[in-house]
């Protein structure tokens, strides 16, 4: 054989090992990417599984409530005696006058209350 042929068979030879080994890595590189969505998919699935089944355990609690509503009130005497001075009678009057109500006839106090039982 010449030599420019064994040449050129020896490059034809390193091209298509070249290729044949690209293509090798490109094969290795997409199935590490399969591998992970792969993986991926499957912990996407445990976990959605395992939320299904929380949800499903949740139940609604109903209370049904019979009976009225209590009302207390309680009653505390806090001045037995108000002594108000004419100056905050008039003062007095004059906000209850202005919110709508009857001015109080002459400054005679509040009457005193029951002491507390």
């Amino acid at each position: 054989m010449s030599l420019y042929l064994r040449l050129g068979s020896y490059l034809l030879l390193a091209v298509v090992a070249f290729g044949v080994g690209w293509k090798v890595n490109s094969w290795r590189h997409d199935s590490l990417q399969l591998a992970i969505a792969q993986a991926a998919e499957k912990v996407g699935e445990a976990a959605t599984t395992g939320a299904v089944a929380a949800i499903k355990k949740q139940r609604p609690v109903f209370t049904t409530i019979q009976g009225k509503v209590e009302r207390e009130t309680r009653v505390e005497t806090r001045y037995a005696d108000c002594r108000h001075s004419d100056t905050a009678w008039g003062l007095l009057g004059d906000a209850y006058t202005a919110a709508g109500g009857e001015p109080f006839s002459g400054g005679t106090g509040v009457p005193a209350t029951a002491p507390a039982k």
